[in-house]
């Protein structure tokens, strides 16, 4: 079965994101910079948008940035809920 493609993008970057998300925050030069990495992945979304439509066989569109950005954004939710129960949980462990 055929997933429709507005679910297609976002389905492909969003298994993708998360994983690229986690290793830019917590491995990488832009650890505990969130919103850095996020922009980062809006920036990277529009230049990738951008090559695909000087390539021939390809269209560059703004529906498919809003796809790209919505993994990303998937991703940083992801982490912040990971981020915000991992604090929680030190804090409490600190109360003892």
């Amino acid at each position: 079965m055929r997933r429709p493609r507005r679910f297609r993008g976002f389905t492909s970057w969003a298994a993708s994101w998360p994983a690229i998300a986690y290793l830019a925050l917590v491995i990488g030069p832009l650890r505990n910079r969130r919103y850095s990495a996020l922009a980062l992945c809006a920036v990277f979304a529009v230049l990738d948008e951008t090559l695909q439509a000087f390539t021939p066989a390809r269209t560059g569109s703004l529906y498919d940035v809003a796809l790209d950005v919505s993994g990303a954004l998937f991703g940083f939710l992801v982490y912040s809920a990971y981020a915000a129960a991992r604090l929680k949980k030190a804090f409490l462990l600190a109360k003892r």
